[in-house]
């Protein structure tokens, strides 16, 4: 019978038998492995939605709200464009960061070389799983993935995908590990496995991140809280503020990076405010001071 342990390990094992390969892959190698993930995602969109529907559809039941269903929505077509743009990064491999000659004539440098195997744990959004397995890739990295339960289906179904396209590609295809799996359990065994995953990365809520800070074995990388703040100039194009303000409050309200600030300078602040009110009537709440609500007839400051 397979533990929950034992099934970590296997898997963080066969990434680790990877690394190795990896590191010695030229760009064009990498470049074409993820070319190739970046095809099959396009020809294999309506079979990934149709799979992406069943995790919709399990959530639905579930009762989660409709933002959090919009997180868990795949445009395979929209991954696949991230991924093509992945392809138009530099390399960072190998690149030497600094460098000086020793007095004894020797010359040290610090270059920039694979980690190994990175972990990340994150939630909810499916596209993430491909993301990261890009840019594990263009590094010359290996990638074990946990993402959240709502999106197992979808997640298992990107995993084979891109182990496929690097099977095809001549790429190891142990390089990317999914771990679909929904018993929390996983994650705390990934995070004691400090001997076969190099590096950690969880993404998602301010539970999930201190978990992970509490309980990994091994470095961790995780983003603290932000706040996603946008400010218009006095001397900006009263038309143009508009529209990115509003493209990057409106376009998806789920996501984490939409703007939750405004910033506006005293001095535009009489014809922005007001124009950007109504251009959120019934969409968005406004929130503010005394000072930016008294350009607005009615408004109390909260």
């Amino acid at each position: 019978m397979t533990t929950v342990a034992s099934y970590i390990r296997e898997r963080a094992t066969l990434a680790k038998g990877s690394t190795r390969v990896l590191s010695t892959l030229s760009s064009e190698q990498k470049n074409t492995a993820l070319g190739r993930i970046a095809d099959l995602l396009e020809s294999e969109a309506d079979a990934l939605r149709t799979i992406n529907e069943r995790d919709l559809a399990e959530g639905r039941d579930a009762g989660l709200d409709p933002y959090f269903l919009d997180r868990l929505v795949l445009a395979p077509e929209n991954v696949a464009s991230d991924t093509r743009g992945v392809i138009g990064l530099p390399d960072p491999i190998g690149q030497t960061i600094e460098g000086r000659t020793l007095p004894n004539g020797i010359y040290l440098s610090k270059r920039r070389v694979p980690l190994g195997v990175v972990g990340c744990i994150y939630e909810a959004r499916p596209n993430v799983t491909v993301d990261i397995a890009a840019l594990a890739l263009k590094s010359g990295n290996a990638a074990i993935l946990r993402g959240g339960k709502e999106a197992r289906h979808t997640n298992r179904a990107l995993g084979e995908l891109i182990q496929r396209a690097l099977a095809e590609s001549d790429v190891p295809a142990e390089a990317v590990q999914v771990v679909s799996d929904p018993d929390r359990a996983h994650v705390d065994e990934m995070l004691k496995a400090d001997d076969l995953i190099d590096l950690v990365v969880p993404r998602g809520s301010e539970t999930l991140i201190a978990h992970v800070r509490a309980n990994a074995t091994m470095p961790v990388v995780a983003h603290g809280e932000a706040v996603v703040q946008v400010y218009v100039d006095r001397e900006a194009n009263l038309a143009m503020a508009l529209e990115i303000v509003d493209n990057a409050k409106t376009r998806r309200y789920s996501i984490c990076n939409a703007a939750d600030t405004i910033l506006v300078h005293a001095e535009i602040a009489p014809q922005f405010i007001p124009a950007l009110a109504d251009r959120w009537a019934g969409k968005v709440t406004l929130i503010g001071g005394q000072r930016a609500l008294a350009l607005l007839p009615g408004s109390t400051s909260v």
